[in-house]
């Protein structure tokens, strides 16, 4: 059987692992200093770095948690008080009081955005979700849109009519032993005819399984 090395370095690229290796040595290396004849000094100050890094990660991850529960906090408030607010103004405009300029600068009133459809065109982003690409874009005022996927600048290519504000991209792999670059570009749809034009473009890289 045929077979190939690869270097390893021994300074770990996930945070975790180094960590882990980090209170590995600091649980030995006072045990081997004097039999390597390590400097003093040297070894206080790798210690005082070790230990300010891994304060520094641990401050880093708890904000990080602090944020993602701030961020969930602030979904859970953001539909029920968009619902008092629209309770609020359906009962402001009970009153005989009530104007379109006491709306406003309540900011209360409805506004209208004028598109010229022959000049907008779709805006994509794109991120892999559990290993499968998914592209997004804004739907309204829209129907949907037509989505051009060109794989590794030409092999092959293919269209998808999207209805909702996302594709995820589950189509088979040319070749799964290979990376594969798939590039998005897309097209407005309203009442069944392409309109605008074409977007910029998105691409992703497939790596190989």
């Amino acid at each position: 059987m045929a077979q190939t090395t690869e270097f390893v370095d021994f300074i770990a690229k996930k945070e975790e692992d180094f960590i882990s290796k980090i209170h590995n040595f600091e649980s030995k290396i006072d045990g081997y200093a004097p039999i390597l004849a390590l400097d003093e000094t040297k070894l206080t100050s790798l210690k005082a770095n070790l230990t300010a890094y891994i304060n520094a990660c641990n401050k880093k991850n708890a904000l990080h948690a602090e944020a993602r529960a701030a961020t969930k906090r602030c979904k859970e408030l953001l539909k029920p008080l968009t619902s008092e607010i629209r309770g609020t103004k359906k009962d402001a405009e009970l009153s005989p009081n009530c104007t379109l300029a006491v709306l406003e600068d309540l900011g209360m009133n409805n506004t209208k955005r004028i598109i010229d459809m022959d000049t907008d065109y779709p805006v994509l982003s794109i991120k892999l979700l559990a290993g499968i690409p998914q592209v997004k874009y804004k739907k309204t005022p829209y129907d949907s849109i037509r989505l051009t996927c060109n794989i590794n600048k030409g092999e092959n290519q293919y269209q998808e009519t999207v209805t909702q504000n996302y594709y995820n991209d589950t189509s088979a792999r040319l070749n799964p032993q290979v990376p594969e670059v798939r590039e998005y570009t897309a097209y407005f749809i309203k009442k069944g005819k392409i309109v605008g034009q074409r977007s910029k473009s998105v691409k992703i890289i497939l790596e190989a399984i």
